[in-house]
């Protein structure tokens, strides 16, 4: 946590303008660089005297660290509101949270860290104008804050802030500004993710339109407009219209060829304007390779799974979700190749990444409980498959709830295959 905060710290206090506070001594020893990299040795020497009253003590495990002592949590929780502590405490938790969001690898970390932002009376519009916020700064905080909740998959605590944000800009800087924009698409995407696609696509539009006729229709965030509308038509197809996106719609509509000629145009306009190893060109390089596997060309499909998943290995990590995503498609493609043995092992690989790194209740780790338990019941391992899609069911429903629409469908599957069991079953004992 020290780390973070340490590494973010200048970003932050830039934003919020902190020069025009004192910064207290104590807090600038434990969070001190050493020639702009972190080193801990700053941070112990801080520490000394705290341990040695035994106000602190320190703790092994996974993330070494102190603990403080029970009357020092009660005092530190006592501090007046306005006190400029609470600007410092607010500092240095956005400091650490600014930083994790660039450190795609530390999904666990950042479960744990999500225990430490603060509270909603604390991110309230009256709270942050006690600490003689702006709109601009206050946009910083939501925004930040909601980020942490956004990629540890908490949609709702993330809309309710990028919600403020939206609207802050909209009423500050404008309907069509950059960052008006930027906001807009980021509460799409926290509705995409529950389900809510009607909402999401609106949304997703409007934002792609505005920038066509302000910025372009070749601007790099243009681009990234048609890949989020791209990524919400493989989701729900039914969302989109030609308007949103063409080759989606020609998809939708089983017109591969037509689909195939727009999504190549649109893959070759990322990688001449945004490069071959940027996420928007490997997003549209994903739904070319889609079309081919909706036209049966496995290999062709296979090829650019392969480039897109080696590429985000490289870029993002072995850990990421979008790298996740690709080794899903890829044994979705080997599948269909009849190559069971390779997809089950990617199929497995996924799931326990995505158990280990992401937490058994994300939702794209129920996705890949899902996808191994098919690909179990088509090896007909039907017991086994039926046991996780029972598990992968339980879990959606205490995560998603159960209005969600991928539960409706969890279900369906899990009652045919239940009849499928039962009629196995007495034939063998007929």
């Amino acid at each position: 946590m020290f780390r973070l905060a340490s590494l973010g710290f200048s970003v932050v206090k830039k934003k919020l303008d902190g020069e025009h506070q004192v910064f207290p001594h104590s807090l600038k020893q434990l969070i001190k660089l050493d020639e702009e990299e972190w080193g801990s040795f700053y941070y112990r020497k801080a520490l000394e005297p705290l341990t040695r009253y035994s106000l602190l003590q320190e703790v092994e495990g996974e993330w070494p660290g102190v603990t403080m002592h029970s009357l020092v949590q009660w005092r530190a929780m006592k501090y007046k509101e306005g006190d400029t502590w609470s600007f410092w405490c607010l500092m240095f938790i956005l400091a650490a949270s600014y930083q994790i969001s660039m450190e795609e690898a530390r999904p666990k970390f950042r479960r744990y860290m999500v225990t430490h932002l603060p509270d909603r009376k604390r991110l309230s519009q009256s709270h942050l104008d006690d600490m003689q916020l702006d709109d601009k700064k206050k946009t910083f905080v939501w925004n930040t804050i909601g980020k942490v909740y956004y990629k540890d998959g908490r949609w709702k605590e993330a809309e309710k802030l990028f919600v403020q944000v939206m609207e802050t800009r909209r009423r500050v800087l404008g309907q069509e500004h950059p960052d008006t924009l930027t906001s807009i698409a980021n509460l799409a995407s926290t509705y995409r993710n529950q389900g809510r696609w009607k909402e999401a696509k609106e949304l997703f539009v409007q934002v792609m339109e505005t920038r066509k006729r302000v910025l372009g229709q070749e601007h790099p965030d243009t681009l990234t407009s048609i890949a989020n509308l791209a990524v919400l038509g493989q989701q729900h197809p039914d969302t989109l219209t030609s308007m949103a996106n063409p080759a989606s719609t020609y998809r939708n509509q089983g017109r591969w060829k037509e689909a195939e000629e727009l999504q190549a145009k649109e893959l070759e306009t990322c990688s001449r304007v945004l490069g071959q190893q940027h996420l928007d060109t490997l997003t549209s390089m994903a739904n070319l390779a889609s079309i081919f596997r909706n036209q049966g060309r496995w290999k062709k499909a296979e090829e650019l799974d392969v480039q897109v998943m080696e590429t985000r290995k490289w870029v993002l990590g072995q850990e990421h979700l979008n790298t996740l995503t690709s080794m899903v498609n890829l044994a979705s493609t080997y599948r269909n190749q009849g190559r069971w043995k390779e997809a089950e092992e990617l199929f497995v690989q996924v799931m326990e990444t995505g158990k280990r790194v992401l937490g058994q209740e994300y939702a794209n780790t129920l996705t890949s409980m899902a996808n191994l338990a098919s690909e179990w019941k088509r090896q007909g391992r039907i017991d086994e498959a039926m046991v996780l899609m029972e598990q992968c069911l339980e879990l959606r429903e205490k995560v998603m709830g159960m209005n969600h629409p991928g539960i409706k469908g969890t279900l369906e599957v899990l009652n045919e295959w239940k009849a499928e069991s039962a009629s196995i079953h007495y034939l063998k004992s007929a």
